[in-house]
C-alpha cells in the first residue's frame, strides 16, 4: 500500500490541500510530519516548500491555521 506522499510524479495541489484538510488538527500534522520523516528521512515542510509556490504554501498555511 502506498502512502499519500508516494502517489507518483508531479504535484497535485488540490490533493495536497484535501489531505491537509483531512488531517484536521495541528497534532495530526505533527504526527504526519514525524511519520514522513521516519519513512523518508526528509522534512515534510521542506519538501512542500520545494514543490509548491508561495501562493500554494499560503493556501496550506491557511488550512492549518483553522485547526485547533
Amino acid at each position: 500500500s502506498k502512502n499519500w506522499w508516494d502517489l507518483g510524479w508531479g504535484t497535485d495541489e488540490p490533493q495536497i490541500y484535501g489531505v491537509i484538510r483531512n488531517i484536521g488538527s495541528k497534532a495530526g500534522i505533527s504526527q504526519v510530519s514525524e511519520m514522513y520523516w521516519n519513512t523518508r528521512q526528509s522534512d515534510l515542510l521542506g519538501d512542500l516548500k520545494s514543490e509548491l509556490n508561495e501562493a500554494e504554501l499560503a493556501q496550506v498555511n491557511q488550512i492549518i491555521t483553522t485547526f485547533v
